[in-house]
């Protein structure tokens, strides 16, 4: 009778920890950070410019703006400071380096600068990541950026249909190298472990593009630029096979989880050159969280368990997410811009909402509305000592600073929550066309 206890008391141990979320249910990193200091200066309201390799993510159909090709490479890097209740949240520093590269592909006769290639990849810097579900007493993970070691890859091809009218598309994949560790107590209380090794989940989801060049059927409209993106949901279904040894007893069980790295969205946006120097952007993305699964895993334990007529399934609660429209808007001023070497100046800022309800309930989701605001600066190198370049090579910096509004929520047994924080990312890039 004693073993049974001490086997009943871990296996409700086990229940207990896996209504903590795993951190790897988040928003990916160029949707939440972007791709390319250039960009993200502009608050990554890019969709109606995409005129370098950063359009594999920002609009496929931008590629085609490319000469013959281009590549954008760099890194970026960002720090955390996250309260709830007061105390600062175990969110570790972020850096990841970026490739985005456009190319034309040399074809002859009809399809001559018609058909471009391009390639994104993000790669994350930690090591590999270690998720540990802690007991539901410790502090709850925050929603977007408990971010999980990935690597990211786009692969598109943008067509020139007509002039002033292009088209694109390609596949998005994501692949998660995890680990997942249980801590179920010590042994004197008749518990134990439970571990997984090293998996590798690989998510493929399509996305789509047009970009719109006016000037080439208005000569009024010479300067405007528009264009428009649409990205799947990318899921990733985690079906852990495992077992567990409490009191000497093996007991195997499957953890279920559906990790939704990014939702659904779609992207309007444009862009407008006053003059030879002032560049303005705007951009409106609708996200639909509302069909983002449950964050939290699932749990059915059979053979021994059900043999003893316990009843210890766990259920991940259901979680009504919200979909979300997030305005951008950016510009970016190029200095003495005839000149061979010229000196460039961005700022941007852009506004999300929450998609995580009011935290009412058993579960402790913490997110928040946040305000970003972003700068950047580029220096473009026409002329190397007496030798000019052409085309020009050009590096840039950007710094974002994400501004989380406070947010308190009274729970159904009258106790009261506060999350506020903010966190900012820094990045480089270096643009080389050929």
């Amino acid at each position: 009778m004693r073993k049974l206890l001490k086997l009943t008391l871990g296996l409700l141990l086990c229940a207990g920890s896996a209504l903590i979320p795993h951190p790897t249910h988040a928003s990916g990193s160029w949707d939440n950070f972007g791709l390319g200091a250039r960009a993200s200066g502009m608050g990554s309201a890019f969709t109606g410019v995409a005129d370098d390799g950063s359009a594999v993510f920002y609009n496929p159909a931008g590629i085609t703006q490319v000469d013959k090709a281009s590549a954008v490479v760099g890194g970026v890097y960002g720090q955390f400071a996250i309260d709830f209740n007061g105390s600062e949240q175990s969110i570790r520093e972020w850096q990841g380096a970026d490739l985005g590269i456009g190319i034309k592909v040399p074809f002859g006769g009809f399809l001559t600068n018609r058909i471009y290639f391009g390639l994104g990849v993000h790669l994350g810097m930690p090591k590999l990541l270690q998720e540990h579900v802690t007991p539901r007493t410790a502090q709850p993970f925050y929603f977007r950026y408990e971010d999980a070691q990935r690597m990211a890859a786009n692969v598109i091809l943008g067509i020139r249909l007509l002039k002033g009218l292009s088209i694109g598309g390609g596949a998005s994949g994501l692949l998660h190298m995890n680990r997942m560790s249980f801590d179920l107590g010590s042994d004197a209380s008749g518990a134990g472990t439970v571990s997984s090794d090293l998996a590798g989940l690989l998510a493929i989801s399509p996305l789509g593009g047009i970009f719109l060049e006016p000037g080439q059927w208005s000569p009024s409209l010479k300067r405007l630029r528009i264009g428009a993106v649409y990205r799947t949901q990318n899921d990733i279904e985690n079906r852990l096979s495992t077992s567990i040894v409490l009191s000497g007893i093996s007991i195997p069980f499957v953890i279920n989880q559906d990790l939704s790295v990014d939702p659904e969205q779609a992207a309007l946006g444009a862009s407008y050159l006053f003059g030879k120097s002032l560049l303005f952007a705007t951009d409106i993305t609708w996200k639909n969280w509302s069909s983002i699964p449950s964050p939290y895993v699932t749990i059915p334990f059979g053979g021994i368990i059900d043999d003893l007529g316990l009843d210890l399934d766990i259920i991940a609660p259901e979680i009504k997410f919200k979909d979300t429209y997030v305005p951008r808007a950016g510009l970016e001023y190029t200095f003495f811009p005839d000149e061979k070497d010229h000196f460039i100046a961005r700022a941007g800022y852009w506004f999300e909402e929450s998609p995580v309800p009011p935290q009412t309930g058993e579960t402790n989701l913490l997110d928040n509305d946040q305000h970003v605001i972003t700068a950047g600066a580029g220096l473009v190198i026409g002329k190397f000592f007496k030798s000019e370049l052409d085309p020009p090579f050009s590096a840039d910096l950007s710094l974002q600073y994400h501004l989380l509004e406070d947010r308190k929520v009274t729970k159904d047994d009258g106790t009261t929550t506060d999350t506020e924080g903010s966190f900012w990312v820094a990045g480089f890039s270096a643009t080389i066309r050929f």
